[in-house]
């Protein structure tokens, strides 16, 4: 049993020992949840000192122990001289004067989940209307407990598929980026090319002669290119106003007409 799991229910257990005293009429009602070692008492209502706190109720021992052990409601009208229990626990019970005493167990698919106890502190007869409404309390418990196990259960196996899928996604799409990746593949290179911008002397149009001497220098070590004309096939390069007339004169055997 989970931690989480283990305080819905001892929630719940509390909520019905408080429900067993209102409707019941029980002026004190306790209980606990089962363990592998047995039911340790951590739930009370109307108790008046702490020797039932903790106390660890075995299978067959005492009146809650039989109750787990046969499964069904037991009752002791006279606690102290009952002849069909053990007194294994009479001095912790004793200790809360209690005289008459009702153990019923709350099973959940067949296996018991909790016991609660109903007493009361002089001598009483526990008639039917009690003890259906008693039983009609653990059963209600019970029910509770076995939905609340079912949603955990469902949303236990979403988890699990959940993480599967998300696996499985991941590995496709792993493999699928492996098989279309082309190893030692070279870039495709891009249609343009950046340069260095010009001088500003260049881009205002108004040059000197050391001036256009620079900008020469300047265009023979950053060629400008341009998008292939479709009328030629090889690459152009854009020049600067200065270099025009000398471009122009050798169009012929490059671009073919400069623009």
């Amino acid at each position: 049993m989970s931690i989480g799991t283990a305080a819905h229910d001892l929630e719940l257990l509390q909520k019905t020992l408080k429900s067993l005293t209102l409707r019941a009429e029980f002026p004190l009602a306790f209980g606990g949840l089962v363990t592998k070692d047995g039911a340790p008492l951590t739930a009370f209502v109307g108790t008046r000192g702490s020797t039932l706190n903790g106390l660890i109720i075995e299978p067959t021992e005492g009146l809650g122990g039989r109750a787990i052990a046969e499964r069904r409601p037991v009752t002791a009208t006279q606690y102290r001289g009952s002849p069909a229990i053990t007194h294994r626990y009479d001095r912790e019970v004793l200790a809360e004067q209690i005289v008459c005493l009702l153990a019923v167990p709350v099973v959940v698919n067949g296996s018991v989940r909790a016991v609660v106890y109903g007493a009361h502190r002089t001598a009483t007869q526990l008639g039917d209307p009690v003890i259906r409404t008693s039983l009609a309390l653990a059963t209600a418990l019970g029910f509770e407990y076995s939905v609340h196990d079912e949603v955990e259960r469902r949303l236990a196996v979403l988890e699990t598929e959940g993480g599967l899928v998300l696996q499985t996604r991941l590995a496709s799409r792993s493999a699928t980026s492996c098989g279309n990746s082309t190893p030692n593949s070279v870039p495709s290179p891009e249609p343009w090319t950046t340069v260095p911008s010009p001088p500003a002397s260049m881009r205002s149009g108004r040059t000197s002669a050391r001036e256009r001497g620079r900008s020469r220098s300047w265009g023979a070590m950053h060629p400008e290119p341009v998008r292939n004309s479709p009328r030629a096939n090889s690459t152009c390069w854009r020049v600067s106003p200065s270099e025009s007339g000398t471009v122009s004169s050798r169009a012929s055997s490059g671009c073919g007409r400069a623009r």
